[in-house]
């Protein structure tokens, strides 16, 4: 039974490292018309400030994220689907355009 328990216990703190984060970047067009910026998938969800038209968001965990970017009035809030952010890497989102409402 002992035995079991740190077999057990070594198996869930592997678990905790089976992946390392990553982190998306990109750019805004126009570069000043949102401040905030998400990441959102199934399991996770991380969020950035936008500085200069820019924005990282880090710690991320590899999977399939949805981005969401909150436009200054008169700009729309605005997603990009489908980014794929990796393990242990860095995944350029490219640039987002924001509409006007």
């Amino acid at each position: 039974m002992f035995r079991f328990l740190i077999v057990f216990c070594l198996v869930l703190a592997g678990m905790g490292i089976a992946y390392r984060d990553g982190s998306l970047y990109g750019g805004i067009k126009p570069y000043n018309a949102a401040l905030h910026v998400w990441a959102v998938s199934d399991d996770d969800t991380g969020s950035a400030v936008i500085q200069n038209g820019q924005f990282e968001i880090k710690n991320l965990h590899p999977g399939r994220y949805r981005i969401i970017v909150e436009g200054l009035y008169p700009y729309k809030v605005t997603t990009k689907p489908d980014v794929i952010v990796n393990d242990s890497a860095a995944t350029d989102a490219g640039e987002i355009q924001l509409r006007m409402n």
